[in-house]
C-alpha cells in the first residue's frame, strides 16, 4: 500500500543490527530475554503503571481447520458427502451453539462452560485479503501486523511495548520453547521456556548475572552510567540489566495453588483427567500455566504461548483424530484458566485470544486431511468479553454460497485478523485510539466491511 514506506521509520526493519541478534542468540540459550531497564529486583514490588488489564494470546501453528473448530450447522454443502466424507461432524454430535447456524466442535465440550457463561467469543472467517497459503509468509503478516511490508520484522505485541510499555522491563513475555515473532523487536521482550528454571539461589545464569555485590556483571552494566560503557554493547547492557529484574521478578513468585486437573503437566496427568497422554500436551498446558502465573504475579500485561502440529494434510480426523485431540486440549486450557482466574480474582481484567495463520481448504484430500486454505476461527475469552458467534449465521453465511467462496476452494474472509488486535488494544488494554496505527499501520483508516469493529468487549 502506499502507506507503507511512511511507517518504515516507526517499525523495526528486516535484519536488526547483527551484534543485536548475536546478543538475543546468547541470552535465548540462558533462557530469558529481557527489555532495556535500570530496574532491580525490588521494582517490581510497587506493581505496574500499565493497568491491571492481562492479555494470553494463543497462537495454533500450522493452520486451525475453522471449518471443523466452528462447524455451519445451517450450510447444506457442509453436509454434501463429496465435500468432507470422512471429516464431517454429524449434525448430532457437533455442540450447537444457539445462534441457528454455528457449532463447536465435540472436542471442545469443555470449552462450552465458557461459552455458556457467556464470556467466550467464536469469530468466523476471520483473515485477510491476498492471503499467503505459505505458513511462514502468513505467520510472518499474523504476528507482525503489517502485510502491506512483508521486510518488516517487529511483531505487533513487541511494538505496543514499545510504544504503550516503554518503562515497562516485563511488559510481555514470550512463554515458548523459542521467542514467538509476535514479541521480537528493538524493545527485548522476556523468553521464558519454562518458569520452573528461574531461582535467584540455584541458577548458574542468575548467579552470573546477580554475582556478589560488585562482582555481578548487573553490577558492572549499571555502574556504567547512562551513557554507556565503551566496553559493553548497549543491547549487551540493556539485556544484562533486565535479566536481573526478571530473576528477581520470577524467583518471588508464590507458589501456585491451582488445581490438580487444571494444568497437568506430564503425561501421565494428563491422561489421567482425559486428556492426550502425550507430552505436547503436558508441554504446552505447562506453558499455559507459567504464563497464568506471570500474567497474575508480575506486572507482565501480556504473555503468549503456542501449540504446534495444526497442518493436517494426512489422517486429521472427525469427531477423533489429531485434530480433535488438540481442541480437547485447547478447550481444557480455556475451562482452566477462567476456573483458576476467577479463584484469583483476575478473571475480569482477563482476555485469551486463540488464533492461527490461516484455515484450510474446505474440501477435504484424498489423504483424509485439509490443505492450506484462507480464513479460519479465531477465539476470545475472558471476564471483560462479550460472548457469542460471529459471521456463521444463515445470514452473514449463506447457504451453499460461501463453503467454496474464495477460488472456488476455501471461505472468503470476512474480518481481517487485525479488527481483533485493534479491539484488544483499544477496548482491554487501554491504548487511546490515536495510537492505533503506530501499533497497527493504517488500520485506523480502513474503512471496508472487513475492517469493521464486532463489539467483542463488554
Amino acid at each position: 500500500m502506499s502507506r507503507a514506506p511512511q511507517f518504515r521509520g516507526d517499525l523495526e526493519p528486516r535484519a536488526p543490527l547483527p551484534s543485536r541478534r548475536e546478543v538475543l542468540r546468547w541470552v535465548s540459550a540462558a533462557g530469558l530475554l529481557g527489555a532495556a531497564s535500570n530496574l532491580s529486583p525490588s521494582a517490581f514490588a510497587g506493581g505496574s503503571p500499565l493497568g491491571s488489564k492481562k492479555l494470553l494470546s494463543i497462537f495454533l501453528r500450522g493452520g486451525n481447520d475453522g471449518l471443523n473448530t466452528l462447524i455451519p450447522l445451517h450450510d447444506a454443502e457442509y453436509f454434501a458427502p463429496s465435500v468432507r466424507p470422512t471429516l464431517r461432524i454429524p449434525a448430532g454430535q457437533a455442540l450447537d451453539l444457539g445462534v441457528g447456524g454455528a457449532a463447536f466442535h465435540p472436542a471442545l465440550g469443555r470449552a462450552m462452560e465458557v461459552y455458556q457463561a457467556g464470556e467466550l467469543a467464536a469469530v468466523a472467517r476471520v483473515g485477510r485479503t491476498n492471503s499467503s497459503l505459505s505458513h511462514f509468509a502468513n505467520a510472518h503478516v499474523c504476528e507482525t501486523a503489517v502485510p502491506q511490508d512483508e521486510g518488516v520484522d517487529e511483531g505487533w505485541i513487541a511494538r505496543w511495548s514499545r510504544i504503550a510499555a516503554s518503562a515497562e522491563p516485563l511488559a510481555v513475555a514470550s512463554v515458548s520453547p523459542q521467542i514467538q515473532r509476535a514479541f521480537l523487536g528493538p524493545k527485548v521482550a522476556a523468553h521464558v521456556p519454562a518458569l520452573a528454571q528461574y531461582s535467584l539461589s540455584g541458577s548458574p545464569v542468575a548467579a552470573k548475572i546477580l554475582g556478589a555485590g560488585a562482582s555481578g556483571l548487573a553490577a558492572a552494566y549499571a555502574g556504567a552510567g547512562p551513557g554507556g560503557n565503551a566496553g559493553y554493547s548497549p543491547a549487551v547492557r540493556a539485556t544484562g540489566l533486565t535479566m536481573e529484574a526478571c530473576f528477581g521478578a520470577f524467583s518471588a513468585l508464590p507458589n501456585p495453588n491451582f488445581a490438580s486437573d487444571s494444568f497437568p503437566d506430564d503425561p501421565a496427568q494428563c491422561g489421567a483427567v482425559g486428556l492426550p497422554a502425550a507430552w505436547w500436551a503436558a508441554s504446552f498446558l505447562g506453558e499455559v500455566r507459567d504464563a497464568l502465573r506471570i500474567l497474575a504475579g508480575t506486572p507482565c500485561s501480556v504473555a503468549g504461548v503456542e501449540l504446534q502440529g495444526f497442518d493436517h494434510h494426512v489422517g486429521q480426523g472427525g469427531t477423533g483424530g489429531d485434530h480433535a485431540a488438540r481442541l480437547l486440549v485447547i478447550g481444557h486450557a480455556l475451562r482452566s484458566l477462567r476456573r483458576e482466574a476467577l479463584q484469583s480474582g483476575l478473571w475480569g481484567d482477563f482476555a485469551v485470544l486463540v488464533t492461527s495463520e490461516f484455515g484450510r481448504t474446505s474440501r477435504e484430500n484424498g489423504s483424509g486431511g485439509t490443505d492450506h486454505g484462507r480464513s479460519g476461527v479465531a477465539l476470545l475469552a475472558g471476564g471483560g468479553v462479550r460472548g457469542g458467534v460471529h459471521h456463521c449465521d444463515p445470514v452473514s453465511w449463506p447457504s451453499g454460497a460461501t463453503l467454496f467462496s474464495a477460488d472456488g476452494r476455501y471461505v472468503e474472509h470476512r474480518t481481517d485478523y487485525r479488527v481483533l488486535y485493534a479491539e484488544i488494544l483499544e477496548r482491554h488494554l487501554g491504548l487511546p485510539s490515536g495510537d492505533l496505527d503506530l501499533v497497527l499501520p493504517d488500520v485506523g483508516s480502513q474503512v471496508g466491511s472487513d475492517f469493521q469493529r464486532l463489539g467483542l468487549f463488554l
